[in-house]
Protein backbone atom coordinates (compact mmCIF):
# COMPACT_ATOMS: atom_id res chain seq x y z
CA UNK A 1 0.00 0.00 0.00
CA UNK A 2 1.05 3.34 -0.86
CA UNK A 3 0.10 6.70 1.26
CA UNK A 4 2.26 9.18 -1.10
CA UNK A 5 0.88 8.41 -4.74
CA UNK A 6 3.25 5.36 -5.33
CA UNK A 7 6.49 7.32 -4.48
CA UNK A 8 7.17 4.53 -1.93
CA UNK A 9 5.06 1.16 -0.32
CA UNK A 10 4.60 -0.87 2.56
CA UNK A 11 5.96 -4.20 3.02
CA UNK A 12 4.45 -6.54 0.60
CA UNK A 13 2.40 -9.04 1.98
CA UNK A 14 1.83 -12.50 -0.23
CA UNK A 15 -1.85 -12.96 -0.24
CA UNK A 16 -2.02 -16.20 -2.10
CA UNK A 17 0.28 -18.38 0.61
CA UNK A 18 -0.45 -21.82 -0.03
CA UNK A 19 1.27 -24.52 -2.09
CA UNK A 20 0.73 -24.25 -5.95
CA UNK A 21 0.45 -21.35 -8.08
CA UNK A 22 -1.69 -18.32 -8.34
CA UNK A 23 -2.47 -17.10 -11.50
CA UNK A 24 -5.19 -14.40 -13.06
CA UNK A 25 -5.12 -11.35 -9.88
CA UNK A 26 -7.59 -8.93 -10.46
CA UNK A 27 -8.15 -5.93 -8.13
CA UNK A 28 -10.86 -3.42 -7.76
CA UNK A 29 -11.42 -0.74 -5.22
CA UNK A 30 -15.00 0.57 -3.92
CA UNK A 31 -16.03 4.12 -3.01
CA UNK A 32 -15.64 3.08 0.36
CA UNK A 33 -11.76 2.12 0.45
CA UNK A 34 -12.73 -1.53 0.40
CA UNK A 35 -10.08 -3.26 -1.38
CA UNK A 36 -11.13 -6.37 -3.12
CA UNK A 37 -8.97 -9.30 -4.67
CA UNK A 38 -9.85 -12.52 -6.56
CA UNK A 39 -7.23 -14.94 -7.98
CA UNK A 40 -6.91 -18.50 -9.19
CA UNK A 41 -4.80 -21.45 -7.68
CA UNK A 42 -4.40 -24.76 -7.44
CA UNK A 43 -3.51 -25.53 -4.44
CA UNK A 44 -5.53 -28.59 -4.24
CA UNK A 45 -5.13 -29.67 -7.64
CA UNK A 46 -8.66 -28.42 -8.85
CA UNK A 47 -8.73 -24.40 -9.94
CA UNK A 48 -10.08 -22.81 -7.42
CA UNK A 49 -11.38 -18.91 -6.90
CA UNK A 50 -9.78 -16.87 -3.87
CA UNK A 51 -10.90 -13.86 -2.55
CA UNK A 52 -9.59 -11.47 -0.18
CA UNK A 53 -10.94 -8.19 1.39
CA UNK A 54 -9.05 -5.61 3.37
CA UNK A 55 -10.52 -1.65 3.97
CA UNK A 56 -7.84 0.52 3.90
CA UNK A 57 -9.59 2.71 7.03
CA UNK A 58 -9.22 -0.34 9.39
CA UNK A 59 -6.27 -1.30 11.12
CA UNK A 60 -6.56 -4.83 10.49
CA UNK A 61 -4.19 -7.19 8.81
CA UNK A 62 -4.33 -7.19 4.79
CA UNK A 63 -4.36 -10.93 5.06
CA UNK A 64 -8.13 -11.28 6.20
CA UNK A 65 -10.01 -14.83 6.05
CA UNK A 66 -10.24 -15.95 2.27
CA UNK A 67 -13.43 -17.77 1.13
CA UNK A 68 -12.67 -20.03 -1.55
CA UNK A 69 -15.12 -22.10 -4.22
CA UNK A 70 -14.84 -24.76 -6.79
CA UNK A 71 -14.40 -24.02 -10.44
CA UNK A 72 -18.36 -24.33 -11.17
CA UNK A 73 -19.37 -22.13 -8.08
CA UNK A 74 -18.76 -17.93 -7.96
CA UNK A 75 -18.56 -16.14 -5.04
CA UNK A 76 -20.49 -12.62 -4.81
CA UNK A 77 -19.93 -10.18 -2.22
CA UNK A 78 -23.54 -8.08 -0.70
CA UNK A 79 -22.71 -4.12 -1.39
CA UNK A 80 -22.65 -2.52 2.07
CA UNK A 81 -22.10 -6.03 4.03
CA UNK A 82 -18.40 -6.87 4.02
CA UNK A 83 -19.26 -10.17 6.05
CA UNK A 84 -21.97 -11.80 3.88
CA UNK A 85 -20.80 -13.99 1.12
CA UNK A 86 -23.09 -15.86 -1.03
CA UNK A 87 -23.36 -18.20 -4.30
CA UNK A 88 -25.26 -16.80 -6.92
CA UNK A 89 -28.31 -18.00 -7.28
CA UNK A 90 -30.41 -20.60 -9.62
CA UNK A 91 -32.57 -18.90 -12.09
CA UNK A 92 -34.61 -19.78 -15.21
CA UNK A 93 -33.33 -18.04 -18.29
CA UNK A 94 -34.41 -17.59 -21.52
CA UNK A 95 -32.06 -17.18 -24.39
CA UNK A 96 -34.02 -16.42 -27.81
CA UNK A 97 -32.58 -17.04 -31.04
CA UNK A 98 -33.47 -14.41 -33.70
CA UNK A 99 -35.23 -16.68 -35.83
CA UNK A 100 -37.53 -13.74 -37.36
CA UNK A 101 -34.97 -11.69 -38.08
CA UNK A 102 -33.25 -14.73 -39.95
CA UNK A 103 -35.54 -15.18 -41.82
CA UNK A 104 -36.11 -11.83 -43.03
CA UNK A 105 -32.07 -12.47 -44.27
CA UNK A 106 -32.67 -15.90 -46.29
CA UNK A 107 -33.51 -14.75 -50.25
CA UNK A 108 -36.46 -12.49 -48.83
CA UNK A 109 -37.21 -9.19 -47.74
CA UNK A 110 -33.56 -7.46 -48.60
CA UNK A 111 -33.70 -8.41 -51.92
CA UNK A 112 -36.99 -6.27 -51.82
CA UNK A 113 -35.60 -3.85 -50.17
CA UNK A 114 -32.49 -3.90 -52.96
CA UNK A 115 -34.70 -3.98 -55.79
CA UNK A 116 -36.88 -0.73 -55.39
CA UNK A 117 -34.37 1.08 -52.94
CA UNK A 118 -33.52 4.04 -55.68
CA UNK A 119 -36.59 4.37 -56.90
CA UNK A 120 -38.17 4.70 -53.31
CA UNK A 121 -35.73 7.60 -52.56
CA UNK A 122 -37.38 9.43 -55.70
CA UNK A 123 -40.57 9.60 -54.77
CA UNK A 124 -42.48 9.72 -51.59
CA UNK A 125 -45.78 8.32 -52.94
CA UNK A 126 -44.67 5.31 -54.87
CA UNK A 127 -46.14 2.01 -54.52
CA UNK A 128 -44.73 -1.47 -55.27
CA UNK A 129 -46.75 -4.74 -56.05
CA UNK A 130 -44.07 -6.55 -58.11
CA UNK A 131 -42.00 -8.89 -55.78
CA UNK A 132 -44.26 -8.74 -53.12
CA UNK A 133 -43.51 -12.34 -52.81
CA UNK A 134 -40.02 -11.15 -51.10
CA UNK A 135 -41.54 -10.11 -48.15
CA UNK A 136 -42.83 -13.63 -47.19
CA UNK A 137 -39.91 -16.09 -45.52
CA UNK A 138 -40.25 -19.57 -44.05
CA UNK A 139 -38.81 -19.83 -40.05
CA UNK A 140 -36.33 -22.02 -39.35
CA UNK A 141 -35.94 -23.46 -35.65
CA UNK A 142 -32.41 -23.44 -35.58
CA UNK A 143 -30.94 -20.50 -37.42
CA UNK A 144 -27.22 -20.41 -38.53
CA UNK A 145 -26.79 -16.89 -39.16
CA UNK A 146 -26.51 -16.19 -35.32
CA UNK A 147 -24.78 -19.67 -34.34
CA UNK A 148 -22.95 -17.12 -32.16
CA UNK A 149 -25.93 -17.35 -29.33
CA UNK A 150 -24.37 -21.00 -28.20
CA UNK A 151 -21.36 -19.01 -26.89
CA UNK A 152 -23.54 -16.98 -24.65
CA UNK A 153 -25.15 -20.71 -23.59
CA UNK A 154 -22.44 -22.25 -22.70
CA UNK A 155 -20.73 -19.45 -21.38
CA UNK A 156 -24.28 -18.35 -18.87
CA UNK A 157 -23.78 -22.66 -17.94
CA UNK A 158 -20.34 -22.12 -16.81
CA UNK A 159 -21.36 -19.04 -14.90
CA UNK A 160 -24.41 -20.39 -13.20
CA UNK A 161 -24.60 -23.96 -13.76
CA UNK A 162 -27.33 -24.62 -11.61
CA UNK A 163 -29.90 -22.58 -13.27
CA UNK A 164 -32.10 -23.65 -15.88
CA UNK A 165 -31.39 -22.33 -19.40
CA UNK A 166 -33.98 -22.28 -22.20
CA UNK A 167 -33.53 -21.88 -25.79
CA UNK A 168 -36.28 -20.38 -27.29
CA UNK A 169 -37.34 -18.67 -30.81
CA UNK A 170 -39.07 -15.29 -31.72
CA UNK A 171 -42.25 -17.66 -32.20
CA UNK A 172 -41.71 -19.08 -28.65
CA UNK A 173 -42.72 -15.59 -27.94
CA UNK A 174 -45.18 -14.78 -29.84
CA UNK A 175 -47.29 -17.49 -28.57
CA UNK A 176 -46.55 -16.35 -25.49
CA UNK A 177 -47.37 -19.54 -23.45
CA UNK A 178 -43.71 -20.53 -22.70
CA UNK A 179 -43.26 -16.82 -21.42
CA UNK A 180 -46.00 -16.68 -18.71
CA UNK A 181 -47.80 -19.54 -16.83
CA UNK A 182 -51.20 -19.86 -15.15
CA UNK A 183 -51.03 -17.06 -13.12
CA UNK A 184 -49.81 -14.46 -15.89
CA UNK A 185 -46.56 -14.15 -14.46
CA UNK A 186 -43.74 -14.58 -16.16
CA UNK A 187 -41.93 -18.44 -16.31
CA UNK A 188 -38.27 -16.64 -16.35
CA UNK A 189 -35.95 -14.07 -14.11
CA UNK A 190 -33.97 -13.58 -16.86
CA UNK A 191 -35.21 -13.06 -20.98
CA UNK A 192 -32.15 -12.08 -23.45
CA UNK A 193 -32.53 -11.64 -27.09
CA UNK A 194 -29.70 -12.11 -29.61
CA UNK A 195 -30.08 -9.88 -32.41
CA UNK A 196 -33.88 -9.46 -32.75
CA UNK A 197 -34.27 -6.73 -35.80
CA UNK A 198 -37.59 -8.02 -36.12
CA UNK A 199 -40.53 -9.37 -34.60
CA UNK A 200 -44.47 -9.45 -34.64
CA UNK A 201 -46.18 -6.78 -32.30
CA UNK A 202 -47.48 -9.97 -30.29
CA UNK A 203 -44.04 -10.55 -29.35
CA UNK A 204 -42.93 -7.16 -29.10
CA UNK A 205 -45.98 -6.57 -26.41
CA UNK A 206 -45.67 -9.42 -24.65
CA UNK A 207 -41.59 -8.75 -23.91
CA UNK A 208 -42.85 -5.43 -22.88
CA UNK A 209 -45.47 -6.94 -20.56
CA UNK A 210 -42.39 -9.06 -19.21
CA UNK A 211 -40.46 -6.22 -18.20
CA UNK A 212 -43.39 -4.25 -17.00
CA UNK A 213 -44.59 -7.29 -14.31
CA UNK A 214 -40.72 -7.05 -13.25
CA UNK A 215 -39.01 -9.50 -15.68
CA UNK A 216 -35.04 -8.44 -16.56
CA UNK A 217 -34.63 -8.03 -20.18
CA UNK A 218 -30.61 -8.34 -21.70
CA UNK A 219 -30.38 -6.70 -25.29
CA UNK A 220 -26.79 -8.10 -26.70
CA UNK A 221 -26.90 -6.78 -29.89
CA UNK A 222 -27.49 -3.09 -31.68
CA UNK A 223 -30.71 -2.51 -33.78
CA UNK A 224 -32.73 -3.80 -31.99
CA UNK A 225 -37.12 -4.15 -32.37
CA UNK A 226 -36.42 -2.20 -36.14
CA UNK A 227 -39.09 -3.87 -38.43
CA UNK A 228 -42.75 -5.36 -37.74
CA UNK A 229 -43.60 -8.73 -39.22
CA UNK A 230 -46.65 -11.23 -38.63
CA UNK A 231 -45.74 -14.84 -38.21
CA UNK A 232 -48.67 -17.20 -39.18
CA UNK A 233 -47.88 -20.62 -36.81
CA UNK A 234 -49.48 -22.73 -39.21
CA UNK A 235 -47.31 -22.03 -42.15
CA UNK A 236 -44.47 -21.21 -40.06
CA UNK A 237 -43.72 -18.31 -41.93
CA UNK A 238 -43.15 -14.57 -41.96
CA UNK A 239 -44.67 -11.68 -43.56
CA UNK A 240 -43.47 -7.88 -43.38
CA UNK A 241 -45.56 -5.45 -41.96
CA UNK A 242 -43.72 -2.10 -41.46
CA UNK A 243 -40.12 -0.76 -40.69
CA UNK A 244 -36.77 -0.40 -42.97
CA UNK A 245 -38.62 2.37 -44.61
CA UNK A 246 -41.25 0.63 -45.94
CA UNK A 247 -45.27 -0.52 -45.11
CA UNK A 248 -46.92 -3.84 -46.36
CA UNK A 249 -50.88 -4.29 -46.82
CA UNK A 250 -50.37 -7.83 -48.16
CA UNK A 251 -50.87 -6.98 -51.49
CA UNK A 252 -48.81 -3.24 -52.07
CA UNK A 253 -45.99 -1.98 -50.26
CA UNK A 254 -44.83 2.08 -50.02
CA UNK A 255 -42.51 4.33 -48.45
CA UNK A 256 -42.87 4.29 -44.97
CA UNK A 257 -41.02 4.46 -41.35
CA UNK A 258 -37.55 3.76 -40.83
CA UNK A 259 -37.81 2.63 -37.54
CA UNK A 260 -41.36 0.80 -36.57
CA UNK A 261 -41.45 1.10 -33.16
CA UNK A 262 -38.68 4.65 -32.51
CA UNK A 263 -41.02 5.93 -30.06
CA UNK A 264 -41.73 3.16 -28.15
CA UNK A 265 -38.35 2.20 -27.69
CA UNK A 266 -37.34 5.46 -26.36
CA UNK A 267 -39.77 4.93 -23.65
CA UNK A 268 -39.17 1.20 -22.67
CA UNK A 269 -35.43 -0.10 -23.75
CA UNK A 270 -34.05 3.13 -24.05
CA UNK A 271 -32.25 3.94 -26.80
CA UNK A 272 -32.89 3.94 -31.06
CA UNK A 273 -30.41 2.13 -33.64
CA UNK A 274 -28.21 4.60 -34.64
CA UNK A 275 -26.69 3.41 -38.43
CA UNK A 276 -25.45 2.05 -40.17
CA UNK A 277 -22.61 -0.23 -42.20
CA UNK A 278 -21.59 2.51 -44.28
CA UNK A 279 -20.45 4.89 -41.86
CA UNK A 280 -17.22 4.81 -39.67
CA UNK A 281 -17.47 4.49 -35.91
CA UNK A 282 -14.28 5.39 -33.85
CA UNK A 283 -14.70 3.84 -29.83
CA UNK A 284 -12.39 6.38 -28.11
CA UNK A 285 -13.42 4.49 -24.88
CA UNK A 286 -12.95 1.04 -26.06
CA UNK A 287 -12.14 -2.09 -23.23
CA UNK A 288 -12.81 -4.87 -25.41
CA UNK A 289 -11.53 -4.65 -29.05
CA UNK A 290 -15.01 -3.17 -30.44
CA UNK A 291 -16.02 -4.15 -33.89
CA UNK A 292 -18.15 -1.49 -35.72
CA UNK A 293 -21.79 -3.15 -36.89
CA UNK A 294 -24.72 -1.92 -35.34
CA UNK A 295 -25.45 -0.34 -32.26
CA UNK A 296 -27.81 1.58 -30.32
CA UNK A 297 -27.62 5.00 -29.02
CA UNK A 298 -29.78 6.47 -25.61
CA UNK A 299 -32.36 8.62 -26.12
CA UNK A 300 -34.16 8.11 -23.27
CA UNK A 301 -32.89 10.56 -20.46
CA UNK A 302 -33.47 8.24 -17.48
CA UNK A 303 -31.16 5.65 -18.68
CA UNK A 304 -28.27 4.58 -16.12
CA UNK A 305 -24.56 4.60 -18.28
CA UNK A 306 -22.59 1.45 -17.27
CA UNK A 307 -20.20 1.83 -19.73
CA UNK A 308 -19.95 4.93 -22.51
CA UNK A 309 -17.84 3.81 -24.87
CA UNK A 310 -17.53 7.84 -26.50
CA UNK A 311 -18.21 6.93 -30.05
CA UNK A 312 -17.79 9.03 -33.12
CA UNK A 313 -18.47 9.08 -36.73
CA UNK A 314 -17.26 11.14 -39.60
CA UNK A 315 -21.05 10.72 -41.05
CA UNK A 316 -22.79 13.48 -38.52
CA UNK A 317 -21.41 15.84 -36.10
CA UNK A 318 -24.30 15.09 -33.84
CA UNK A 319 -23.74 14.33 -30.18
CA UNK A 320 -24.92 10.75 -29.24
CA UNK A 321 -24.34 8.52 -26.86
CA UNK A 322 -23.34 4.82 -27.34
CA UNK A 323 -23.19 2.85 -23.95
CA UNK A 324 -23.83 -0.17 -21.82
CA UNK A 325 -26.58 1.31 -19.99
CA UNK A 326 -29.56 -0.05 -17.45
CA UNK A 327 -33.16 1.49 -17.81
CA UNK A 328 -35.71 0.56 -15.60
CA UNK A 329 -39.41 0.41 -16.83
CA UNK A 330 -42.44 -0.01 -14.67
CA UNK A 331 -41.64 -2.76 -12.14
CA UNK A 332 -38.98 -4.41 -14.41
CA UNK A 333 -35.38 -3.29 -16.03
CA UNK A 334 -33.91 -3.18 -19.07
CA UNK A 335 -30.18 -4.33 -19.58
CA UNK A 336 -29.31 -2.86 -23.11
CA UNK A 337 -25.22 -3.90 -24.38
CA UNK A 338 -25.42 -1.18 -26.89
CA UNK A 339 -23.06 -2.80 -29.30
CA UNK A 340 -22.05 -6.37 -30.85
CA UNK A 341 -21.40 -8.76 -28.96
CA UNK A 342 -22.60 -11.85 -30.26
CA UNK A 343 -20.25 -13.78 -32.87
CA UNK A 344 -17.74 -10.73 -31.68
CA UNK A 345 -16.92 -10.58 -27.74
CA UNK A 346 -17.88 -13.90 -25.85
CA UNK A 347 -14.55 -14.87 -26.38
CA UNK A 348 -13.19 -11.62 -25.05
CA UNK A 349 -11.68 -12.09 -21.80
CA UNK A 350 -12.32 -8.55 -20.48
CA UNK A 351 -15.92 -8.51 -21.73
CA UNK A 352 -16.81 -11.46 -20.22
CA UNK A 353 -16.15 -9.95 -16.89
CA UNK A 354 -17.89 -7.17 -17.30
CA UNK A 355 -20.63 -9.37 -18.93
CA UNK A 356 -20.36 -11.65 -15.75
CA UNK A 357 -20.54 -8.19 -13.32
CA UNK A 358 -23.69 -7.05 -15.04
CA UNK A 359 -25.36 -10.53 -14.18
CA UNK A 360 -24.41 -10.54 -10.74
CA UNK A 361 -25.51 -7.15 -10.46
CA UNK A 362 -28.64 -7.11 -11.67
CA UNK A 363 -29.48 -11.46 -11.89
CA UNK A 364 -27.64 -13.59 -9.87
CA UNK A 365 -27.69 -11.66 -6.67
CA UNK A 366 -29.64 -13.27 -3.81
CA UNK A 367 -32.61 -11.07 -3.54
Amino acid sequence: MSTNNGASFGEIVNLSNYSGIAVDPQIAVSQNNNVYVVWTNNSTNNEEVFFKRHNLNENDDLCSPDISASPNESIFLHPGNRSEYNTPRALNIAIVRATFTDAAYDKSLYMFYEIYEDQIKKSDNTSFSKYTDLLSSRVTKNPTNWSGIDQVVNHLKWLTPTSNIDVLGDQDIDNGTLLFNQKESSSYDVIILEHQEYVSQKEYDNLRKYVSDGGLLVLLNGNIFFGEVKYDEETNTITFVKGHGFTFNGMTAWRSDRERWAKENTDWIGSNYKCCFEWDFTFHNDPFGITHVEEQYITNPKAEILLDYNATTDKSKDKFTIATYMLGYKKGTVITLGIWTVNKLFENERFLRFFDSLMFQYALRQP
